[in-house]
C-alpha cells in the first residue's frame, strides 16, 4: 500500500522546545535558516515560541507534525505599514524527514489556513540560491518565482543572493492549491494499482521496488519543475531529451525487477 502524507499543524507549545532546539543543532538545518543562537540550548528555542506566541495579529505559527511526531515549525509574519497585507514565510523540518513532501503539505496547510483566517493577501519566501531543495518545494506548493535578490543576505561570513517567491491569494484560489496534496495521493494510488499488475521476479520485494519506482519517478517530477523554472517552458526537443532519460532510467529499474 501507498503511505499517504499524514502531516497536520498545531499550536506551538514550551514543551516543544527542547525537540526545535534539536532540529536547529543539526548543521544541515542551520546553514539554511536565518541566523538564530548555534548551538542552540533549550532556553534559546522556549524563548523563540514565546517570541512567536507573541503579537498573534503579526505572527501565525505552528509546530508541523507528521504522524503526531513534531518535526519542524512554520509560520507567517505580517509585514508593516503599505505591505500590511503581505506576510513572509518561514519554516524548517527535521533533516530527516526531508524528501516526504512534509514541507510542500505544511506550507500549503499553511498558506490555506492564513487566506482563510486572516486578510492577508500575498504570503511571499525567500530561498538561498543553493537550497535547490526549498526552492522545489515553494514551487510544488504553486509559489512563483518573482526574481533574485542580489547580495541580500550573509550566512557563515558568505554574501548570498536569495530567490524570492509569492503567492497571492486570488492565485491560490484559482490554482486550487489546497487540492494538491489529495491529487498526489490519487496519483500514487493509480500508479500503485498499474504496478500491481506487474509480474516480478522471485525474491523481488514488491513493496521495496514499488519505493524505488516512486523514487524515480518523483526525481523526474522534481527535475522537470527545475528546468521549468529556469526556462518558463520546454520546447519540443527539451521535452524530447527529459522524456528519454526518463523512459530510459525507468527501463533500467524494469529491467532489474520484472519477471521475464
Amino acid at each position: 500500500m501507498v503511505e499517504e502524507v499524514s502531516v497536520s499543524l498545531r499550536e506551538l507549545e514550551i514543551e516543544d522546545a527542547a525537540g526545535l532546539a534539536a532540529i536547529i543543532n543539526n548543521k544541515n538545518v542551520w546553514d539554511n535558516i536565518d541566523d538564530v543562537p548555534f548551538p542552540n540550548t533549550k532556553k534559546d528555542s522556549e524563548d523563540f515560541i514565546r517570541f512567536l506566541s507573541s503579537e498573534k495579529d503579526r505572527k501565525i505559527a505552528f509546530a508541523i507534525c507528521y504522524d503526531s511526531i513534531m518535526v519542524g515549525w512554520i509560520g507567517v509574519f505580517r509585514r508593516e505599514n503599505i505591505r500590511r497585507l503581505t506576510g513572509e514565510l518561514g519554516y524548517y523540518i527535521a533533516e530527516e524527514y526531508w524528501g516526504r513532501g512534509i514541507a510542500t503539505e505544511a506550507i500549503i496547510q499553511m498558506c490555506n489556513h492564513t487566506f482563510e483566517n486572516t486578510d492577508v493577501v500575498r504570503i511571499f519566501a525567500e530561498a538561498f540560491v543553493f537550497n535547490e531543495a526549498s526552492s522545489r518545494v515553494l514551487e510544488k506548493a504553486n509559489f512563483l518565482y518573482e526574481g533574485l535578490l542580489h547580495q541580500n543576505a550573509i550566512k557563515n561570513g558568505q554574501i548570498i543572493d536569495l530567490k524570492l517567491y509569492a503567492i497571492t491569494k486570488t492565485r491560490w484560489e484559482e490554482t486550487n492549491t489546497t487540492k494538491t496534496i489529495g491529487n498526489q495521493i490519487n496519483v500514487e494510488k493509480e500508479r500503485q494499482k498499474s504496478f500491481d499488475k506487474v509480474s516480478l521476479r522471485p525474491g523481488v520485494d514488491r513493496d521495496q521496488a514499488f519505493k524505488l519506482v516512486k523514487l524515480a519517478l518523483d526525481y523526474f517530477d522534481d527535475k522537470y519543475l527545475a528546468e521549468l523554472a529556469g526556462k518558463n517552458e520546454l520546447n519540443e526537443e527539451d521535452m524530447k531529451k527529459f522524456m528519454e532519460e526518463r523512459n530510459g532510467f525507468l527501463s533500467m529499474i524494469r529491467y532489474g525487477i520484472e519477471e521475464k
